[in-house]
């Protein structure tokens, strides 16, 4: 999947991708939809693959609690185009702390990385004062 600022090209990538399977929900968290991965993990939750072309597709699942969307693709294009593309043309990519902000998951990764470097230098210091005192620090 390459870099897209247009919410339709974004989705027939989506769907034409072999690789992975996208969901679309409903994040009670972000008070907003939400596109992931849709692994074996994710096959319980209930939902369908909304035709596109008036044929069936199954790289973009749609749970059954969008029901607003439209029922094929080309509805659920138009109207998330509609929602979003004025945010993709203001860069505004993310959705953190239920503010919109220009992060990217580009930018998201490099935070992981920084939180994770951070978590490593804290499991290495020291419990306590006396560990350290035993150290010879």
């Amino acid at each position: 999947m390459g870099i897209f600022t247009d919410i339709h090209e974004l989705i027939i990538d989506m769907v034409g991708n072999r690789d992975e399977v996208v969901f679309i929900k409903y994040c009670l968290n972000a008070k907003d939809l939400i596109l992931g991965i849709r692994d074996k993990s994710k096959e319980r939750i209930p939902g369908h693959f909304p035709s596109f072309h008036g044929s069936l597709q199954s790289g973009f699942f749609v749970t059954y609690f969008l029901d607003d969307l439209g029922q094929t693709m080309e509805d659920i294009i138009v109207t998330l185009s509609s929602r979003y593309q004025k945010r993709i043309d203001d860069k505004e990519y993310s959705l953190d702390t239920l503010k919109w902000d220009r992060d990217s998951e580009i930018n998201y990764r490099a935070k992981l990385k920084g939180l994770n470097e951070d978590l490593k230098k804290a499991k290495s210091k020291p419990e306590n004062l006396d560990d350290e005192l035993k150290r010879g620090s």
